[in-house]
C-alpha cells in the first residue's frame, strides 16, 4: 500500500530504492531483519532510509513524532515523504484501533504531520490528512456536510435559477 502511494503521489520518488524503502519501511520494527541485512540484499541507501523510518533506535523506541522530527533535523526530506505516506495509511486504517489510540494518532497527525506536509508544500498530503482527520473527529458533521453538498448540487440541477437559465440559453 505504501509503495503504491509513493508511485502514485510522488513520481519524482519513483526510483527502485524508494519503492524498496516503501515496501520495507516497517521491517526493522516488525521482523528480525536488520539494517545490515537490508544493505546486503539491497543497497546502503535503502537500508539508510528504512533505518530512518524505524522508531527503534539504539537508545530505545521513540514516538512517531520524534522520528519525524529527527528526519527533518537531518534534512532527509525524501524519507520524510515516505513517513507522511505511511501516516496517511495509518489514519486510513484507524477503525482497527481502540478509540483512545485512534484519537491519539489523529491529534498527533494534526499537531505534527499536517504541519510538516504544509511546510513541505505537499498539498495532496495536506488535503488527505484534513479529510481523513476531519471525518474521524467530526463523523456526524462530516456526514451532514456531505448530505448538504449533495442536496445543494441536486437543487442546482433540479431547480435552475434565472442565472442558470441565462447561462444555458446564451451558452455563457
Amino acid at each position: 500500500m505504501l509503495a503504491e502511494f509513493v508511485a502514485d503521489e510522488a513520481p519524482k520518488l519513483f526510483t527502485s530504492n524508494m519503492i524498496n524503502t516503501a515496501l520495507l519501511h516497517d521491517t526493522i520494527e516488525d521482523t528480525e531483519l536488520t539494517a545490515e541485512m537490508i544493505t546486503e540484499i539491497f543497497e546502503i541507501e535503502v537500508a539508510r532510509h528504512v533505518e530512518g523510518l524505524t522508531r527503534i533506535k539504539p537508545y530505545g523506541k521513540i514516538s512517531a513524532e520524534e522520528s519525524l522530527n529527527l528526519l527533518i533535523k537531518q534534512k532527509r526530506y525524501d524519507t520524510v515523504l515516505i513517513k507522511l505516506f505511511d501516516r496517511i495509511h495509518n489514519v486510513q486504517t484507524l477503525a482497527a484501533k481502540s478509540p483512545e489510540k485512534a484519537k491519539k494518532i489523529i491529534l498527533e497527525t494534526f499537531k505534527k504531520f499536517l504541519v510538516v506536509a504544509i511546510h513541505l508544500e505537499c498539498y495532496e498530503i495536506e488535503e488527505k490528512f484534513n479529510e481523513i482527520c476531519y471525518r474521524f473527529l467530526y463523523k456526524d458533521k462530516f456526514s451532514q456536510q456531505k448530505q448538504i453538498s449533495l442536496f445543494t448540487m441536486n437543487n442546482l440541477l433540479l431547480f435552475p435559477t434565472f442565472e442558470n437559465d441565462l447561462d444555458q440559453t446564451y451558452k455563457l
